[in-house]
């Protein structure tokens, strides 16, 4: 878990915009933790929404700049 915090705080640092997304998707995974969910499951779910939270978002910024 420490290491999604971490790499969830890096994100933000690079993209503050994110945060409130990003602190969506870690309460969520702690949730569902806490609901029984399989910790390792959880995690590798909640970093794959980043990466695609970052995606969709260095997309949109893309298609802005064209």
């Amino acid at each position: 878990m420490t290491n999604l915090l971490d790499y969830a705080a890096e994100v933000v640092l690079k993209y503050p915009q994110l945060k409130e997304e990003l602190d969506g998707l870690i309460e969520l995974c702690v949730n569902e933790i806490e609901e029984g969910g399989s910790v390792t499951h959880e995690i590798s779910l909640c970093w794959s929404d980043i990466e695609e939270t970052v995606k969709e978002h260095e997309a949109s910024i893309l298609s802005r700049n064209l």
